[in-house]
């Protein structure tokens, strides 16, 4: 069997220092399960976080742009002749406006 080079064994111990910490488990509790000395793991995890990198999983994250929503903007208000008004959201259908007022005009 291949010995271990220093990077993988940082890299494993790195996998159990995250599953102690997000078992709930204690450290012996954990040592027992898994057969990895709780003096390896404490060890570990001091020298991870004393060299200020992290020991739980990471989370993905993507980047978000957030826009105004058009259904949300403010309305347009069509004020008609004889006090009637039209509102419509943005993004509204030009043609089905058209037809829209025309039909009030009409009344």
């Amino acid at each position: 069997m291949p010995k271990a080079t220093p990077a993988s064994r940082a890299e494993e111990m790195r996998r159990h220092v995250n599953d102690l910490d997000e078992s709930g488990l204690s450290v012996r509790e954990y040592s027992e399960l898994t057969r990895v000395s709780a003096s390896s793991l404490y060890q570990w995890r001091r020298r991870f976080r004393n060299t200020s990198q992290d020991v739980a999983p990471s989370s993905d994250f993507v980047s978000v742009t957030v826009v105004p929503d058009p259904i949300a903007a403010e309305p347009l208000v069509i004020e008609m002749a004889g006090g009637r008004r039209i509102m419509v959201g943005a993004g509204f259908d030009e043609d089905a406006l058209r037809r829209l007022i025309t039909v009030v005009e009409s009344c």
